[in-house]
């Protein structure tokens, strides 16, 4: 097992679990970070063409000094504990939970601002005799810091940032990066946003993305897709799932996670953009 993340592939179908939503107003703290989990056979003979993508929550913690342990708390690998070094590319220790089995993994990539922090997890594990390489993408408050309490502004707020993913664009698979921009109307409820970059850390194929339509809950300071929502990947409609939240006392992130497809490919990563401009993703 080799901790490689699997891309999506091209035309592959995306099995959602969607996640309900409400609404409310006043000043708290996020509700615990909603996340997606792919799961996909690593050996191709046990494949059946379907990508598994459900809804999932998790949490990120700071373990020992530049480490963080990934904990799943709902969803199809409940329980699963993964403790890494908290850099992109680290190696990962895993307990996966049932049966107490352990794993390897892979912290893939990860992006970390100020209040918020996104990472994207592979995990390999049996189950019923059969080796899967999971993906786990999660957005939470920023290990170190902990919870904030979160208030909304008022009007329409551009955040600008990056995102990386897992991307498949026809026979083409790999990490795509890119710039990742979020435009909400906090007075509507309003989310809408852009992914656009390109596979091989931006020297391969261009990935674009536009999705609107997505619902904010002002109660939790979340937002995620619905079936109404629209996801266009490659300049076609796409299917496919994103959830994201707010974070810190003013909203000044917008961190979140994605999982989309069609006939020209699919992508499934994080992302983590910054309020009017300012810079606020960290180096790693």
């Amino acid at each position: 097992m080799n901790g490689q993340f699997a891309a999506p592939l091209a035309g592959a179908i995306l099995v959602l679990a969607a996640c309900g939503g409400g609404s409310g107003g006043g000043s708290s703290a996020p509700d615990p970070a909603r996340s997606l989990s792919q799961l996909h056979p690593a050996d191709p003979a046990n494949d059946s063409g379907t990508t598994e993508v459900q809804a999932s929550v998790a949490r990120v913690y700071a373990n020992a000094p530049g480490q963080i342990r990934m904990e799943m708390v709902e969803g199809p690998m409940a329980g699963m504990v993964v403790l890494c070094e908290d850099r992109s590319g680290a190696s990962c220790q895993v307990n996966a939970a049932r049966g107490g089995a352990t794993g390897s993994g892979a912290l893939v990539a990860r992006r970390k601002g100020n209040f918020s922090y996104v990472g994207m997890f592979s995990v390999d594990h049996l189950n019923n005799g059969v080796e899967y390489s999971n993906t786990h993408v999660v957005h939470d408050a920023e290990p170190t810091m902990g919870e904030t309490r979160v208030t909304l502004p008022s009007g329409v707020v551009r955040y600008d940032g990056q995102f990386v993913a897992g991307a498949g664009v026809g026979d083409r698979n790999g990490m795509a990066t890119g710039t990742a921009t979020i435009l909400a109307n906090f007075d509507s409820g309003a989310i809408s946003g852009e992914l656009a970059g390109a596979l091989n850390d931006g020297e391969g194929a261009p990935v674009h993305a536009v999705f609107n339509g997505l619902e904010l809950d002002s109660r939790a300071r979340t937002f995620a897709s619905t079936p109404e929502s629209r996801i266009r990947f490659q300049d076609m409609r796409a299917q496919g799932q994103i959830e994201g939240g707010f974070y810190g006392p003013s909203a000044q992130e917008a961190a979140g996670v994605f999982s989309f497809g069609n006939g020209a490919g699919g992508m499934t990563g994080v992302f983590l953009s910054c309020k009017d401009g300012v810079a606020c993703i960290r180096p790693e």
